[in-house]
């Protein structure tokens, strides 16, 4: 998880530079906005799953037995990203 880039955008699953087909075969990354901004460069990212150019948001990550679910609100409260992951 990072929030320095003023945008929201989560990776596909993640190899070695490569997009991976399950979140098991790599990792997911992300990028948070917790302020309003404009970005006038914002650069192709083929291995962004999502973006957002503007926000805020936040995140929540709920951990229940083998399941964690990561969810993205905006300042309204309204779902703008979901992602759940199983063991």
């Amino acid at each position: 998880m990072s929030g320095h880039v003023h945008y929201y955008m989560r990776s596909k699953p993640m190899h070695g530079g490569k997009d991976v087909a399950t979140p098991t075969q790599g990792t997911i990354y992300t990028i948070s906005i917790g302020i309003p901004s404009e970005h006038e460069i914002w650069p192709d990212e083929p291995y962004a799953a999502l973006r957002y150019k503007n926000g805020p948001f936040y995140q929540l990550m709920d951990i229940q037995g083998k399941k964690l679910t990561y969810t993205v609100y905006d300042k309204d409260g309204k779902v703008k990203d979901e992602l759940v992951i199983s063991k």
